[in-house]
């Protein structure tokens, strides 16, 4: 661990943020159980798949890379490369990205929820 570890709190706090407004939102879509683990597992393989994890985002061509930068996960992966290997400080625009997608996903479960609280 190369950077300090207040960044690395940080960069979790605003991953888990996002990853929990995406399962609010993935809940309220789906149906069934089944269904949202389905959900779950469709993202999950795209955020390995795409995110950088394993392919380095330079490699991929121009729509595949408009998805990865989609994906919450190529934010997160990028910062804690940065703060834990090469112990750069962080990446603020890269940080707000990637909060500013965990709070779209929170106002949209809230419009949801409060559309389906609405019509019961």
């Amino acid at each position: 661990m190369l950077g300090p570890w207040s960044l690395y709190v940080l960069i979790m706090a605003a991953l888990i943020f996002t990853s929990l407004g995406i399962g609010f939102v993935i809940s309220l879509v789906a149906k069934t159980d089944s269904q949202a683990v389905q959900y779950s597992m469709i993202l999950l393989l795209t955020s390995v798949f795409f995110s950088g994890a394993f392919i380095g985002l330079h490699l991929l061509r121009g729509p595949v890379k408009i998805v990865s930068w989609a994906i919450p996960a190529t934010y997160g992966i990028r910062l804690l490369q940065d703060i834990m290997l090469r112990g750069y400080l962080v990446n603020t625009l890269l940080l707000s990205g990637l909060t500013a997608i965990g709070v779209v996903f929170f106002l949209l479960a809230w419009f949801m929820m409060r559309r389906a609280m609405a019509q019961a």
